[in-house]
């Protein structure tokens, strides 16, 4: 059984929030780097991200992953033990892989 989406997302911002203070940022530093990068984001939103009250976009996951220096794919991979045999759930984490690559490649050029 899939988690619902509030998990999720709960769970996204606990990723989120472990990440951002693994690189020692202050939620204020990386409001000030989201938007440095292009992004309308405030303290108030990675408090919202962090506590699982607003999504985290793909495009923004990308950012996040590469200010604090892991794979973005992490964000994908804490649900594959949930549905370890659904090749549906295995054909969705391929295919953020892909996304998140193609985000990597357009950001790169």
């Amino acid at each position: 059984m899939f988690p619902s989406l509030e998990q999720v997302e709960k769970e996204i911002g606990k990723i989120v929030r472990g990440s951002r203070e693994e690189c020692l940022m202050s939620q204020a530093d990386l409001a000030t780097a989201m938007r440095e990068r292009g992004f309308k984001w405030s303290q108030a939103t990675v408090w919202s991200v962090e506590t699982g009250e607003r999504q985290l976009r793909l495009t923004e996951a990308s950012v996040v992953a590469e200010l604090c220096g892991f794979d973005p794919v992490m964000f994908f991979g804490n649900y594959e033990s949930t549905v370890a045999n659904d090749r549906y759930a295995q054909g969705v984490r391929r295919g953020m892989e892909l996304s998140i690559a193609a985000i990597a490649k357009v950001a790169g050029s």
